[in-house]
């Protein structure tokens, strides 16, 4: 069975110079059993309602400005799996979600950029899912609890982004503790790592690596 993971993935330089953060990404990586597939939430695509990139061969997309130009020169070639995606479409459907598959969305730096230094190979299936922000919070617990099915089936389900934890942060607590197997702090910031803290589940693994190699706490 797969794990469930959150990577605060920081700021798109971590993709060209990683630092601590890279080092971190790897050791996850190493760390894990090899997915089938791997479905990621990133907080860079937001959407109505839950959409499931669906290309079998995903484009890297650089969603940010003004930044060194070697970093729009990365690429993260990761297959798609629109398998993986019509499975996870078809769970959220049975918990009663309106959700969509799109043919032409990439994978945008809030999954890329983790997954570049995860899974270096970019020889396992990707598939990206978006956010609801204007749905709230327990909405996206919901999803996650519809998408529940997919780790026994060995696909790797991660939160890139400060949102997830904050989407989790603000559930009750019988919400709360739908929490995470793993999560890497990448801001440095008091506040993120004691939110990293509150969504691992008791035995589970934090990493703090800092800011732009810049000491975490």
């Amino acid at each position: 069975m797969a794990p469930s993971v959150f990577i605060s993935h920081g700021s798109p330089m971590h993709a060209l110079q990683p630092g601590p953060a890279g080092e971190a990404w790897k050791a996850l990586g190493d760390r894990l059993q090899r997915p089938k597939a791997i479905v990621i939430a990133s907080a860079h695509w937001e959407t109505n309602l839950p959409m499931l990139t669906g290309s079998d061969k995903p484009q890297t997309v650089h969603d940010f400005y003004n930044f060194p130009e070697p970093l729009y020169r990365l690429r993260y070639p990761a297959p798609g799996s629109p398998e993986a995606a019509k499975r996870a479409q078809a769970l959220l459907k049975d918990a009663g979600f309106t959700a969509g598959i799109d043919g032409c969305r990439g994978l945008d730096h809030g999954a890329w950029s983790p997954l570049l230094y995860m899974y270096p190979q970019a020889d396992i299936p990707v598939v990206q899912i978006s956010i609801q922000p204007d749905l709230g919070p327990r909405h996206h617990v919901n999803v996650g609890r519809a998408l529940r099915p997919l780790a026994r089936e060995n696909i790797l389900i991660v939160g890139s982004g400060d949102t997830a934890i904050e989407i989790a942060l603000r559930v009750d607590g019988s919400e709360r503790r739908l929490t995470v197997d793993a999560a890497i702090e990448a801001l440095g910031l008091p506040m993120t790592f004691e939110h990293c803290i509150e969504v691992t589940k008791p035995g589970g693994v934090i990493s703090n690596v800092g800011y732009h190699g810049e000491a975490g706490m």
